[in-house]
C-alpha cells in the first residue's frame, strides 16, 4: 500500500501545526543571522587628571633665585652636591633635575653643543625635538628650552647661560615611563611651570 503524506511543512493544502511553530524561528534565523556587524577597536579612553592651579614661591640659593610652584618641593643638596637641586611634583611622580655649572667662557659653547647632543640622542627614534631660544630682559642670560614629543624620558629640558662661565641646566624626568597620552595634561602644567621658572630666573654675581 502506498502511503502520501499529508500537511506537509510547505505542501499543498494549509501548514500544520508544526509549520506554523517553526517558520518564525526560521525567519529570525535567516534576518539576523545575515547580519553582520563591523567590529572596530574602541580607542582607549584615560581619566581626566586636574593640573593645580600655579601659586608661586621664590627660592633664594647661594649662586640663584627663581620662582616655583608651591604644590612642587625643593630640594636642595641633591646627592650631596651642592651645585645640584630637584624640584619634586611628588604627587604627579616627576621631578625636575637640576644642576649649577661654571666653567671657562672659552667652554661654554662646547658644553652648550654636548648638551644639545644628549637630548637628541635621549629622545626616542622619529620623535620630534622642539628647540626654542630666547634672552631675559636686559640680555643678562640667554637660554634654550628643549620639548620632546611623545613618550619622551625627559620631556622638557633647558639650558641657561651668562655667557661668562656660568651655565644652569634643568631636566624633568618622571619615575616611570611617561604615556603621553595619559598625562597630557600634566606634562602642560608641569612645561607652563617650567617656563615660569626659567622667565623668573636670575643668576647671581
Amino acid at each position: 500500500m502506498s502511503r502520501h503524506l499529508t500537511g506537509s511543512f510547505f505542501g499543498k493544502g494549509c501548514p500544520s501545526k508544526a509549520a506554523l511553530a517553526i517558520f518564525p524561528i526560521l525567519l529570525f534565523i535567516l534576518v539576523f543571522g545575515s547580519c553582520k556587524k563591523e567590529s572596530y577597536p574602541k580607542p582607549t579612553a584615560y581619566p581626566r587628571i586636574s593640573y593645580p592651579t600655579a601659586h608661586y614661591q621664590v627660592a633664594q640659593l647661594p649662586d640663584v633665585s627663581f620662582e616655583y610652584p608651591s604644590y612642587a618641593t625643593l630640594q636642595t643638596n641633591a646627592d650631596g652636591k651642592s651645585d645640584w637641586m630637584n624640584l619634586r611634583f611628588g604627587r604627579f611622580g616627576a621631578t625636575l633635575h637640576m644642576s649649577m655649572t661654571k666653567a671657562a667662557f672659552k667652554d661654554v659653547d662646547a658644553l652648550i653643543r654636548e648638551k644639545e647632543r644628549l637630548v637628541f640622542e635621549q629622545a626616542p627614534v622619529s620623535t620630534d625635538v622642539r628647540k626654542e631660544a630666547f634672552e631675559a630682559d636686559g640680555q643678562l642670560f640667554t637660554g634654550y628650552f628643549y620639548l620632546t614629543e611623545g613618550n619622551a624620558p625627559a620631556p622638557v629640558q633647558f639650558l641657561l647661560t651668562n655667557h661668562q662661565g656660568k651655565l644652569f641646566q634643568g631636566s624633568l624626568i618622571f619615575d616611570e615611563l611617561l604615556n603621553r597620552d595619559s598625562l597630557a595634561t600634566v606634562v602642560d602644567g608641569m612645561t607652563r611651570d617650567i617656563r615660569h621658572l626659567v622667565e623668573t630666573f636670575q643668576f647671581k654675581p
